[in-house]
């Protein structure tokens, strides 16, 4: 009897993974179009519609956010059980889905999120997202008083904001590298370069190094820049077969500080952290469409 039931089972798995309605892989379920400012002119700009719970969609990543903050901090662990309660869905957002929420055009210390957040606190936000590098002791957050992303230890306090996802939508593969060299990601509809140029730029020589390859290549926006961090991942923080030989160094962004029109937003991707730093600076840079 043993001997069938295993057998029976052995056959059962078999049958599930050759079904042609099996799910892909949950890593090529991530991912979604990413929103930019309405002001900074780039593509899919953010809207949202403020729903008569209070809730707010987000028009462009399909997401539901609570409209208000959590007023009461948390440790990170405390953040999560906190979302969760809410039941029917809601839990503590991935670094991603948070980040699409930042407005890179906002002057600190107003609070660096799409205006449809009102009385949005100027504070820092726990995400879902361990970082890879010590899962046991840090998290990843976001600081909407300037709209930087960082880690930080479990046991500090920050604000939740939960979130609610749709359905996710799958693909065989996230990345499909193209005949012509570049890579297409099927989550954000995004389209990168895989081979880099090999020198350190100026901010404003990235900038017109990336426009000057025509056929609508630019600068990647700050949130348009985190879609390809892979938290799995550090040094470099990005799908080695994807992206190979990426340095584990600062990236420009196309994003000015805002008011400070001498510094810019930089990814860098020894694990995925970014920051401002003044344009004279020279970073690599990997341009997108």
């Amino acid at each position: 009897m043993k001997r069938f039931a295993l057998l029976l089972a052995l056959l059962f798995e078999l049958g599930c993974a050759s079904s042609s309605n099996a799910p892909p892989p949950a890593a090529d379920c991530e991912g979604f179009p990413m929103p930019n400012p309405v002001s900074s002119a780039l593509p899919r700009p953010q809207t949202y519609t403020t729903n008569a719970d209070g809730t707010i969609a987000d028009d462009v990543t399909g997401l539901v956010w609570e409209g208000a903050a959590s007023g009461a901090v948390f440790m990170q662990a405390e953040a999560l059980a906190h979302c969760a309660a809410k039941g029917d869905g809601w839990r503590l957002p991935t670094r991603l889905e948070l980040v699409s929420l930042v407005d890179f055009t906002v002057t600190s210390p107003a609070p660096t999120i799409g205006a449809a957040f009102v009385d949005a606190p100027a504070n820092l936000f726990w995400t879902s997202s361990l970082y890879y590098g010590d899962a046991a002791g840090d998290a990843w957050y976001v600081g909407f008083d300037e709209g930087y992303s960082d880690y930080g230890i479990i046991n500090q306090s920050y604000l939740a904001r939960c979130v609610r996802a749709p359905a996710p939508r799958c693909f065989a593969e996230r990345y499909e590298v193209q005949d012509d060299g570049l890579v297409l990601d099927h989550a954000t509809g995004l389209v990168w370069q895989r081979a880099l140029d090999p020198r350190e730029l100026s901010w404003d020589d990235a900038v017109a190094y990336c426009a000057g390859l025509g056929g609508g290549f630019r600068a990647p926006s700050l949130t348009e820049a985190q879609t390809i961090i892979e938290d799995t991942h550090e040094f470099p923080a990005v799908d080695p077969t994807a992206f190979p030989d990426t340095p584990s160094v600062d990236f420009w962004t196309s994003s000015l500080k805002a008011g400070d029109p001498a510094a810019a937003w930089y990814v860098d991707f020894f694990y995925g952290a970014t920051d401002t730093d003044v344009t004279a600076r020279q970073f690599r840079v990997r341009c997108v469409r």
